[in-house]
C-alpha cells in the first residue's frame, strides 16, 4: 500500500526574507561610532564624562580600574561588579 501527495505549485506562496533587519544593527553601530567621534572632538566630552561618572570621580575611576583588573585576573563578573559597587558606595560616605 503506497500513497503519493501532489501539491499544486500555484497555491504555494514563497516569502522573501527582508534584508532590512540586518541593516538596522549596522546603521545603529555606525551612528553610535559617529556620535562618540563627535563628542570626543567637541568640548562636550568633559561635561559628558562628569555627568556619567557617579559620586566622587576619583573613587569611581579607581573602582573601575579595580573592576577591570579583577576581570583580567579571572574573577567572576558578579564578584567584580559587587566589589565595584561596594567601593563606589563606601567612597560616597553615605550616612
Amino acid at each position: 500500500m503506497s500513497y503519493q501527495i501532489v501539491y499544486d505549485s500555484k497555491d504555494i506562496k514563497m516569502t522573501k526574507k527582508r534584508e532590512k533587519r540586518k541593516q538596522k544593527p549596522l546603521s545603529l553601530a555606525i551612528l553610535v561610532i559617529l556620535l562618540i567621534g563627535v563628542l570626543r572632538t567637541s568640548s562636550w566630552d568633559d561635561a559628558l564624562w562628569k555627568y556619567m561618572i557617579p559620586g566622587d570621580a576619583n573613587v569611581t575611576k579607581s573602582a573601575f580600574q579595580n573592576l577591570t583588573e579583577r576581570l583580567q585576573n579571572g574573577d567572576p563578573l558578579s564578584d567584580a561588579i559587587y566589589v565595584f559597587c561596594d567601593t563606589v558606595i563606601q567612597g560616597a560616605a553615605l550616612e
